[in-house]
């Protein structure tokens, strides 16, 4: 199985976790996830699963670690040339 197959193998398996409520589950699951993108180098694949922490973070009800995964989203996008990130940010 290829990288980027695992990486979507990973981030289904958390999603079925979180169905079943299991939060830690699909944390490890993102976790893992997370560390072969960064190996990838993928920023957008990234800012996704960060994305997705921060919504199971925000489930949980910690909302501070949510907006620490949410931010980190964010400056996963930084590099990101085409998405125009000031200009979205000037909008919020």
């Amino acid at each position: 199985m290829d990288q980027n197959a695992t990486v979507a193998s990973l981030v289904n398996q958390a999603m079925i976790a979180l169905t079943q409520q299991n939060h830690t589950n699909a944390l490890n699951a993102y976790a893992a996830a997370l560390r072969i993108a960064r190996e990838l180098k993928r920023s957008r694949l990234i800012a996704v699963i960060l994305n997705h922490v921060g919504d199971t973070f925000q489930a949980q009800g910690e909302i501070q670690d949510a907006v620490i995964a949410y931010e980190a989203a964010l400056r996963a996008l930084e590099s990101e040339d085409e998405l125009k990130l000031d200009s979205v940010r000037n909008c919020l």
